[in-house]
């Protein structure tokens, strides 16, 4: 095992962030500007730039944080259940206020990698003692399928340094490097900076490393008294957590039924086996090679995650092969398994249908909250498992002086990975929606239905655009809340977004919800601009929309 001194350890620090940071650059931004166009495809990326410019302009104008009338009026939305990543829009404040949204926004994708890597590089350099296996698994997970799938659009799930960070401070203490007043004040600091980043996570930390933490006792003999000792670390670390998220967990206790997701999202949104094998569409090198098989992955590109590719599989296989009777490897394997074995979800799908064979996941399901979880996304706790056991084999190859064989696997194993063109696009803006725009067309704080709106429309942004000047009877920040869920004007403008079947429920929802205009922005398909024609209601054309008003006596 490679010893290197303090000095040159800190060489191998620097270059590892520079490599990271690099090849970040080279797989998503390659010299695409950061203020003129978006990162991702979709419309989640303006979920993220919303919660980006609502934060710091919440606080500036004394709103409440957790619950805004800005969209879906007269019922609001209520932000503590959804995609908010308050933590990173907190940090991210002088950014946007200096720069804007937009650039605060690609910035953090762009460096969401490079810490997922870096922090997995001082967590298996923890583990190896080697810098250049550390190196290796660092890779590995901040550039794993998962990290670049999720890349695509979802900033809370991609922006994963937490994790890493968690396991390091727990080996820390395993180790005796930690005392219990710094191993819990900095386990409650992680978790509080995860649960403000992504919920999800957050609970499937304590699921997972509760089955993980089972395994170490049942297979590491020697470290059960300090994994005794752990728990009852974890006992004085619970408190302190939920002190300090206890503006929001209070908060979130009232709005529990605020967010309703579809009963079949679990089973629906897991890992095909093939895709274990197979790389998805997202991956540069074979992704789409094989029609017949892949064709049936998740049609949503940034659920295809789970590829590991064989170069990886030969390396998980040959460390463990031989040492997986006892100990360490086998408390690995089991781990890892198990971690897999959850991400194909409730039951296993394969090749694009559903077998006949449940898995351990629909028992966890039962449980509260928990039924709403995406398995194709526990792929992250999977990933760095993965760069973990990676490392391991690299300082083992390199101990025994195996050179040839650590390049050459290593180098395919990054080929393989290797993602394919980052998506960008440019910014919908919209004249009418420049600042003092809309109020001087429309008056102060106007309320107003987007079309086409919900998930197929820039409702988020222009709401940005224009600095919060007026208030939705729609949007977008995810799913429409649970109450407004049932109404056909929701189903036809949200859900769909692309059409107008029933305008009759159009005008019922307009006089329900206080709707004062209808604006059809840039890029609103022909069939319902003629939809909206015929509602009988003035129509007039503004820079690059169309009005409709709603009748004083009906609004």
């Amino acid at each position: 095992m490679t010893q290197v001194s303090n000095a040159r350890l800190y060489r191998w620090h620097v270059g590892a962030f520079a490599l990271y940071a690099f090849f970040a650059w080279l797989f998503i931004d390659h010299g695409v500007s950061l203020f003129d166009n978006v990162s991702g495809s979709g419309k989640d990326p303006y979920i993220f730039i919303w919660d980006f410019a609502w934060w710091p302009w919440a606080i500036a104008h004394h709103q409440n944080l957790l619950h805004t009338d800005l969209l879906w009026q007269p019922l609001g939305v209520y932000l503590g259940w959804i995609t908010s990543i308050p933590f990173l829009s907190l940090i991210g404040a002088p950014l946007t206020l200096w720069f804007g949204p937009v650039f605060t926004y690609n910035l953090f994708i762009l460096l969401a990698p490079v810490f997922g890597a870096f922090t997995t590089y001082f967590l298996c350099l923890k583990i190896t003692k080697n810098p250049v296996a550390a190196l290796f698994g660092g890779y590995l997970f901040g550039f794993s399928s998962y990290e670049m799938a999720q890349e695509i659009a979802a900033l809370n799930l991609n922006f994963t340094m937490f994790i890493p960070a968690l396991l390091l401070v727990i080996l820390m203490r395993l180790d005796d490097e930690l005392k219990r007043w710094q191993t819990c004040l900095l386990v409650s600091l992680l978790l509080a900076c995860e649960f403000m980043t992504c919920i999800e996570f957050f609970a499937l930390i304590f699921v997972f490393g509760g089955f993980i933490w089972l395994f170490a006792l049942m297979y590491l003999d020697d470290y059960r008294p300090k994994l005794r000792r752990l728990f009852i670390d974890g006992l004085y670390a619970a408190p302190l957590t939920a002190l300090i998220l206890s503006p929001f967990l209070v908060s979130m206790l009232t709005h529990i039924d605020y967010v309703k997701l579809p009963a079949f999202w679990p089973y629906y949104f897991t890992i095909d086996f093939f895709n274990i094998f197979l790389p998805g569409h997202n991956i540069l090198i074979g992704g789409g090679w094989f029609h017949a098989l892949d064709n049936h992955f998740h049609d949503d590109f940034q659920e295809q995650d789970g590829y590991i590719g064989i170069p990886l599989l030969l390396v998980l296989y040959w460390f463990f092969k031989g040492h997986a009777s006892s100990g360490g490897p086998r408390f690995l394997l089991i781990s890892l398994l198990m971690l897999i074995i959850f991400s194909f979800g409730p039951q296993l799908w394969v090749n694009g249908a559903y077998s006949v064979l449940p898995l351990p996941w629909v028992a966890i399901m039962k449980l509260p909250l928990l039924s709403a979880a995406l398995p194709c996304r526990f792929f992250v706790f999977s990933s760095l498992a993965i760069a973990v056991v990676a490392a391991l084999w690299m300082a083992r190859m390199l101990a025994q002086q195996r050179f040839g064989l650590a390049a050459l696997m290593a180098g395919l194993c990054v080929v393989t990975l290797i993602p394919g063109p980052h998506p960008w696009g440019k910014i919908p803006a919209s004249d009418f929606f420049k600042p003092g725009r809309v109020e001087a067309i429309l008056g102060h704080d106007p309320q107003i239905m987007i079309i086409p709106s919900g998930i197929n429309g820039y409702s988020s942004y222009w709401q940005v655009q224009s600095k919060f000047a007026f208030r939705q009877t729609g949007g977008y920040l995810g799913f429409a809340p649970a109450a407004m869920q049932p109404d056909q004007a929701v189903q036809d403008f949200y859900l769909l977004g692309l059409h107008a079947e029933h305008p009759a429920a159009l005008k019922a929802y307009c006089i329900t919800t206080g709707t004062q205009y209808i604006v059809a922005g840039p890029g609103t398909p022909a069939d319902i601009l003629d939809e909206l024609a015929h509602l009988d209601w003035p129509v007039q054309k503004i820079d690059d929309v169309m009005i409709v008003t709603v009748p004083k006596a009906q609004s």
